[in-house]
Parts: C-alpha cells; structure tokens; sequence
C-alpha cells in the first residue's frame, strides 16, 4: 500500500515536474501574459456578470492577493521540482529525500488548491444571487474544459 502511494506521489511530482518545465508554462510568466489573462478574465467576467465598479475593484483586489499568494507557492514548488529531479537523476538515489521533496511538493499543490478555491468563495461572496448562479455556470464550464485538457 505505502509502495502504490509513494509512486503515484512520486508520478504525479515529475508529471508536475515536466509541465514545469514545457515551453507553455515557461511562456506563460514572460511579458506580462499571465498578468494580461487576469485581466482579461476580470473584463470577461465584467461583461458576463454585469459587475458593478464596486465589484469589479473587489475582485482586482481579492485576484491581487491571490496572485501573490499564487506566485510564492508556485515558485516554491518550481524549487522543489527542480530538487526531486536532481534527486531522481543522481547515481545513486536517496529514497527518503525523495520521499520527503514528494511530501512537500503535495503539501504546496494542495496549498495552491487551497488558494485558488477561497479565491473563486470571495468573489462570488460579493455577487448577488442571480451572479452567482451565473458565476457558478461558468467555473462549470471551466473546469469542464480544464479537465478535457489533462
């Protein structure tokens, strides 16, 4: 059993591993895209929701705090990625370091789970009733599309 979990968690470091490292994440930070994606959402989400100022400063506020939040996780778990493939690459592996950088690298991915939900609670927790109906349509259809993609 402990084998079986060690594995997947040791999967699921270098699958993470491996996004890390693509050209389609590596792009993502470069010039300002991910800053113009959020952006780009808060004006989509302007639109579809028929967001008041007010409502439309609290969520540039609540994605700013998030996006920090977001960026140290994510630079964290870069660091260890990096770490868990020295240590899957060297001559001679240490199974409880590896073990350890997994166990770590779960930590932040739930963390960052974390994060991203109480990120989409606020906003919502600002949205009238009929927003939020379509607000949660729309995480449906995101996450949907999200999971067609992995």
């Amino acid at each position: 059993m402990k084998k079986s979990i060690l594995t997947a968690v040791l999967s699921i470091g270098l699958l993470g591993g491996l996004m890390a490292q693509s050209p389609a994440h590596r792009s993502e930070g470069r010039n300002g895209h991910r800053d113009q994606k959020k952006g780009d959402r808060i004006e989509m989400m302007t639109e579809r929701l028929a967001l008041n100022e007010s409502q439309v400063e609290q969520i540039k506020t609540i994605h700013m705090q998030s996006a920090k939040e977001a960026k140290n996780l994510r630079n964290q778990l870069n660091e260890l990625d990096a770490r868990l493939t020295t240590l899957t690459t060297a001559d001679t592996a240490d199974r409880k370091q590896i073990e350890k950088t997994a166990h770590q690298i779960g930590d932040l991915r739930e963390k960052l789970f974390v994060s991203r939900t109480m990120t989409q609670v606020n906003i919502r927790s600002i949205l009238t009733e009929e927003q939020q109906m379509k607000f949660d349509r729309m995480q449906a259809h995101q996450d949907s599309k999200e999971s067609r993609h992995r």
